[in-house]
């Protein structure tokens, strides 16, 4: 039997219908039943109003709180209260807020204001203007966000959209995540449009390549298949797997290629790397510019470490840096300095205005700014108008003690031959050295490296330590050595000279003696003749 326990002009008009109290209530449904409240209509079966003002629940098993104008007219859906909320899906809930409508089958509103929920088991948990059309999809909170597709998700902020399956939105203001998977943390006009496209932050960046990533910074864009950005403004990597650390302006076109950061650098070529800095190109395959300025490697596995307006335009070239050099013949380099050019295939110049323009010349320069360099192959020029020296050797603190040195305006080396560099002193006989030196063939001969007609003119190494055992083996002789036999030969002839000398002076007061003694004879002979 109906029900009514008290009130003013209520009404219950169904079996088991029940009115607590209240003004003007109507429980219509079979078992339904209106605690209190005004105006509120309970007209499905087993529906439920627990008070309010002008409430509504027309379906079996629907529930209204509280609150005012609230429809609850879903299968057991259920408004917990608030003002003018409407809920007409199957097993749909609103608790609370105003003029939230949940008409998809078990979605549900948490609060706020004027939110939908039209999509199966959507959620909206508040905020203002929200509206959630995916199935399963979700929008925490916010203002003007929209998630429209299959267990799409907007955690809040402003106008943000998720319409990419199993897309999200964090938060920020005016995102879109409209690829598949696709997710941006938060920022503002950002974009991931395309499969598994991620954005950390920022503003106004665009993934838009499969499992692309911009972390952050403005107006960036990854839009090929996962390149990265991670931040910066301006950047764009564009090429498969590219990626772009950071910077302004800089662009990574090539596969795998990579910016680290800098302005307005270009990785243009596959694999080509640029580190940082300013203007600087690697569109060489594999190329790389680890920094500076303008510095440019335009072939594959081309090098320029740093500096500024270097190029290595060579297959495998490198310049370590400086200014202005360039490293154009194939596996060429330029070690650093100004204005040096490695034009010869393998050449190798250094210094101011080095030119190495044959295969495998290396030319190396001073500081004097003029051109230095004669091209011919497989070469070795230096241009040190200081002077120049090799050492070979050092004593613990340093100081040298054996090497050479060719002195500025010279034109031959000098050994080290300093006393205190010696030790172990023998005396030697240059009547000896005169001995065993007659001994040894002195020929002349060519270089089997050489053409026959270049003549040369000494001994051999294995004659010249069988005579004296001078050197480090019997393979070269040291021109210090060679010279010491000489001079020592030298003295040996002096002897001899001097000792010539000696007699013939001996021989000619013989001479002048026996000149006399003949003069004297000749006298006495003429007397007698007389």
């Amino acid at each position: 039997d109906a029900t009514i326990a008290g009130g003013y002009n209520n009404a219950a008009t169904a079996g088991d219908a029940t009115v607590g109290g209240g003004v003007v209530n109507s429980a219509s449904g079979e078992a339904s039943a209106i605690a209190g409240g005004s105006q509120n209509v309970a007209g499905g079966s087993f529906s439920t109003i627990a008070g309010g003002v002008r409430n509504t629940a027309n379906l079996q098993g629907s529930n209204v709180g509280g609150g005012d104008r609230n429809s609850a007219t879903g299968f057991t859906s259920t408004i917990a209260g608030g003002s003018q909320n409407t809920a007409t899906g199957q097993l749909s809930n609103i608790g609370g807020g105003d003029f939230n409508i949940a008409s998809a089958t078990n979605s549900s509103v948490g609060g706020g204001h004027n939110n939908e929920v039209t999509g199966a088991f959507g959620y909206i948990g508040g905020g203002v203007n929200n509206l959630v059309s995916g199935t399963e999809a979700l929008v925490g909170g916010g203002s003007g966000n929209m998630a429209t597709i299959f267990v799409a998700t907007v955690g809040g902020g402003i106008g943000n959209t998720a319409s990419g399956q199993k897309s999200t939105v964090s938060g920020g203001e005016a995102n879109k995540a409209t690829g598949s998977t696709a997710a941006i943390g938060g920022g503002s006009n950002n974009m991931a449009i395309a499969s598994h496209a991620a954005i950390g932050g920022g503003f106004n960046n665009t993934a838009s390549g499969d499992r692309a990533t911009i972390a952050g910074g403005e107006i960036n864009t990854a839009s090929e298949k996962e390149s990265t950005v991670g931040g910066g403004s301006y950047n764009s990597a564009v090429g498969e797997y590219s990626t772009i650390g950071g910077g302004r302006s800089n662009y990574s076109g090539g596969l795998e290629s990579i910016v680290g950061g800098g302005e307005e650098n270009q990785a243009g070529g596959n694999r080509a790397t640029v580190g940082g800095g300013g203007k600087n190109e690697a569109t060489g395959g594999e190329s790389t510019v680890s920094g500076g300025a303008l510095n440019k490697a335009t072939m594959n596995w081309g090098t320029v470490s740093g500096g500024a307006n270097n190029t290595a335009s060579g297959e495998g070239s490198t310049v370590s840096g400086g200014v202005g050099n360039e490293a154009m013949g194939y596996r060429s380099a330029v070690l650093g300095g100004e204005s040096n050019v490695a034009e010869g295939e393998y050449s190798l110049a250094f210094g101011r205005r080095a030119k190495a323009l044959a295969n495998g010349q290396m030319v190396f320069a001073d500081s004097n700014n003029v051109d230095f360099g004669v091209a011919a192959e497989n070469t070795f020029y230096v241009r040190s108008t200081g002077g120049a020296a090799f050492v070979t050797g050092i004593a613990v603190g340093g100081s040298t003690t054996s090497g050479v040195v060719v002195s500025a305006g010279d034109s031959s080396w000098q050994s080290a031959c300093d006393r205190n560099l010696k030790e172990n002193f023998e005396s030697i006989d240059g009547q000896e050295i005169l001995d065993r030196l007659d001994s040894i063939p002195i020929q002349s001969y060519n270089l089997k490296s050489q053409d026959p007609s270049i003549r040369h003119m000494g001994p051999v190494a294995q004659d010249f330590y069988a005579a004296f055992a001078l050197g480090t083996d019997n393979l070269h002789i040291n021109t210090v050595d060679a010279d010491g036999v000489s001079l020592a030969a030298i003295q040996g002839l002096y002897g001899l000279v001097k000792a010539k000398e000696q007699t013939i002076a001996n021989q000619q007061e013989e001479i002048e003696k026996l000149r006399i003694r003949l003069e004297k004879v000749e006298a006495i002979i003429a007397e007698i003749a007389q």
